[in-house]
C-alpha cells in the first residue's frame, strides 16, 4: 500500500506492507528432500573445491579496504522469514549499510577495485554457499529481497515467489538481472515457481554457469538504468501500448517472436501470442511453400480454437506476422470477435515466397514490409525494416576480436556455394574464422546433397542439425569483426543479421546490393560483394568500423520497430 507519510523504502517507493493471509503453497516431494538433498551435497562440495579462490578475494578485500572481509544483510527467506545473508564485502567500510546500490548517489564512488571485479563475475556471491549448507538458502531459487524492499515482497507474493526457498541463482537473475524491473522480476520468479522442478532447476544451473563467467547485467546505478543508456529509451513513448491488450501471431524463428513479446509486456502490454502457422513440422513447412491451401482445413479449425479461446476479450491490436497460414474468413472473424482492434499485417519476408498474402491486405488496417522493392510496388505497404533485439546492443569494442569473420545461420538457397567461397578467401589470407551452418534435419542435408553441386564434397558432420540461441549467435557476433550475411536469392529486403551489426557495431559481408540504399549504409562498414563472383578487398578487411550517430541506433531498436509496426 502506498503511504506519502511512510519512509521511502529499499524500492523508491513510500509505501508499507499490508498482511495479505498465510499461503497455501506445499512444498513437493523433489523441493523438500531431493531438491534439499542436491543442495548439501553442492554446497559442501563448493565449500571444499572453492576454498582458495575464497581465501585469495578475502585476502584481496582485505588489502584494498582494511576491514571485515564478508558482508551481512538481513534478507527476507522462505515464508517470509528474516535471515543474515552472507556476502564478500565489495564496497569500502564508509558505505551506507542495509541500502541497495541503485538507492546510493553516485555508488561508483563506494566500490573498490576489487568488488568491481567480483561483483562483474558474481564471485562476491561465494559466501552464501554456506547459508546454503546450513539451509537458508538453496542453489536455484529467487533471490533473497531487502528485508526492507517492500514492493519486490508484495509484487512476489502474487506469484507465490515467497513460499519457496531464496536462491544463489535463479529464473530472473539469468534473463536480465539487474536491468529488470521489479513486477518483471517477480513475474520470472513467479515463473520458477510454477515450474519448480529437476528439468528448471538444471536448465538455470548451466545456464548460470554462461552467465557468472561474462555477467553485463550489473548495472551500477539501478533497475533498468542500462536500458535507459542503451536504447536512448524515453519514457513517455511506452504509453504508446500501456495498458493495451494484443494478440499477435508469428511463426517460431530462433525465439524472435519470443522477444517481440518479451518487449510489448515490458512496455506495459498483455499479450497473447500463438504461432501463425497451423502445422511446424520441416515437411509440412516445405509444402507450405508450394501452397498454403493444402493446409487450409487444418488453419481453419486451428485458428478458430484461438478465436474461442479468447473469445469476449477486447483486443485493441492484432498483429499478424507473415500470414502465410491464416485464412481470409479467419480475418473476416476477427473483425466480428474484436470490433475495437487495429489489424496490422508486417511482412519480414517477401511478397514472392509468401502465396495469397496480397489477397488479404485489405482486411488490414496497416501494412509494414521489410522489403523495400516490395513497397516499392504496393504503396499500401509502409517500409519498416527489420530490429536489432536488446542482446544485440553492444558497445564498440576495441579490443582484439577473437574471429576476424563469422558466419552463423540457416543454409538454404545458394547459401553454402558462397560461405564456401568466403571460407577460401578466408583460408588464403589467413584469417580467424567461424562457421555455424544450421540444417533442419538430416533429411534436408540428404536432399542438398542429390541436389545442389555445392553440397557433393561434403559430409553431415559439415553441418548443424541442432539451432544456436540468439545469446549463443550475440557472443559469436561479438567476439567477431566482420560477419557474413547471405540473403535469399528472391529477397531484397535486409535479414534480421543484417540489422543486428546495426546493434553490434560491426562490419558486415553481404550480397544484398539493396543495403545501400539504406541510411546506416557506409562503404567502410558494410562490403557488398556479388554471389556468382566472390571478391572482397583488402582494406575493407582492414579498416576498423566507423560508428552511427545515436538517432539510427534508436530507430532499428525492438522498441522502434513495435511502436511503428502498430502505428
Amino acid at each position: 500500500m502506498e503511504d506519502e507519510k511512510d519512509k521511502e523504502n529499499a524500492d523508491g517507493i513510500k509505501g508499507h506492507l499490508v498482511e495479505i493471509g498465510d499461503s497455501l503453497y506445499r512444498p513437493s516431494f523433489y523441493e523438500k528432500y531431493i531438491k534439499r538433498g542436491m543442495d548439501v551435497l553442492l554446497s559442501f562440495g563448493g565449500l571444499v573445491v572453492l576454498s582458495p579462490i575464497m581465501g585469495t578475494i578475502a585476502l584481496a578485500i582485505k588489502l584494498e579496504d582494511p576491514g571485515p572481509v564478508l558482508f551481512t544483510q538481513k534478507r527476507l527467506g522462505q515464508n517470509k522469514q528474516y535471515f543474515k545473508l552472507h556476502k564478500f564485502r565489495s564496497m569500502k567500510m564508509s558505505t551506507p549499510h542495509d541500502v541497495p546500490t541503485h538507492m546510493l548517489d553516485n555508488p561508483d564512488q563506494y566500490i573498490t577495485k576489487v568488488g568491481k571485479f567480483i561483483r562483474a563475475h558474481s564471485l562476491d556471491e561465494l559466501p552464501q554457499i554456506w547459508d546454503i549448507f546450513i539451509g537458508n538458502m538453496s542453489v536455484i531459487g529467487p533471490r533473497p529481497g531487502l528485508w526492507n524492499q517492500d514492493l519486490l515482497t508484495a509484487e512476489r507474493d502474487k506469484y507465490s515467489a515467497n513460499d519457496v526457498k531464496p536462491g544463489l541463482t535463479g529464473w530472473a537473475q539469468i534473463n536480465g538481472r539487474d536491468e529488470l524491473e521489479i513486477p518483471d522480476k517477480a513475474k520470472l520468479d513467479g515463473e520458477y515457481v510454477k515450474h519448480l522442478g529437476p528439468k528448471m532447476d538444471t536448465k538455470i544451473f548451466l545456464d548460470s554457469l554462461h552467465v557468472f563467467s561474462n555477467d553485463e547485467s550489473v548495472v551500477e546505478g539501478g533497475t533498468r538504468e542500462m536500458k535507459k543508456e542503451q536504447y536512448h529509451v524515453s519514457e513517455n513513448i511506452i504509453d504508446d501500448i500501456l495498458g493495451k491488450r494484443i494478440l499477435f501471431f508469428a511463426p517460431a524463428f530462433f525465439g524472435y517472436e519470443n522477444k517481440i513479446v518479451k518487449k510489448m509486456e515490458d512496455m506495459g502490454a498483455t499479450v497473447d501470442m500463438y504461432d501463425v502457422r497451423s502445422v511446424t513440422s520441416a515437411k509440412d513447412r516445405a509444402l507450405l511453400k508450394i501452397s498454403p491451401k493444402i493446409f487450409a482445413a487444418k488453419s481453419q479449425e486451428y485458428y478458430e480454437s484461438i478465436i474461442e479461446k479468447n473469445k469476449g476479450k477486447d483486443y485493441d491490436y492484432i498483429l499478424v506476422v507473415k500470414c502465410d497460414m491464416t485464412p481470409e474468413r479467419v480475418l473476416k472473424r476477427f473483425r466480428k470477435e474484436y470490433p475495437n482492434a487495429k489489424l496490422c499485417l508486417y511482412l519480414w519476408d517477401s511478397i514472392d515466397n509468401i502465396p495469397g498474402v496480397l489477397e488479404k491486405f485489405e482486411y488490414f488496417d496497416t501494412l509494414h514490409s521489410f522489403d523495400m522493392e516490395d513497397c516499392k510496388k504496393h504503396p499500401e505497404l509502409k517500409f519498416r525494416p527489420l530490429f536489432y533485439a536488446d542482446e544485440f546492443c553492444k558497445e564498440l569494442s576495441t579490443e582484439d576480436h577473437k574471429y576476424d569473420v563469422s558466419f552463423a545461420g540457416t543454409i538454404h538457397s545458394d547459401r553454402y556455394a558462397v560461405i564456401k567461397e568466403v571460407r577460401k578467401i578466408a583460408a588464403e589470407k589467413g584469417l580467424r574464422s567461424y562457421w555455424f551452418c544450421y540444417l533442419q534435419s538430416k533429411f534436408i542435408y540428404y536432399f542438398y546433397k542429390a541436389t545442389k553441386k555445392e553440397f557433393a564434397d561434403t559430409k553431415i558432420a559439415d553441418f548443424d542439425l541442432k539451432k544456436m540461441g540468439s545469446k549463443e549467435i550475440a557472443s559469436i557476433v561479438d567476439q567477431s569483426k566482420i560477419v557474413l550475411d547471405i540473403q535469399h536469392p528472391k529477397q531484397t529486403g535486409l535479414t534480421m543479421r543484417t540489422i543486428e551489426m546495426v546493434g553490434m557495431n560491426k562490419k558486415l559481408i553481404t550480397t544484398n546490393s539493396s543495403i545501400k540504399n539504406y541510411d546506416f549504409y557506409n562503404p567502410n562498414n558494410i562490403s557488398v560483394v556479388d554471389r556468382k563472383n566472390v571478391q572482397i578487398d583488402d582494406q575493407f578487411l582492414q579498416s576498423t568500423y566507423e560508428p552511427l550517430t545515436d538517432e539510427l541506433y534508436k530507430k532499428y531498436s525492438l522498441q522502434s520497430w513495435i511502436l511503428e509496426v502498430l502505428s
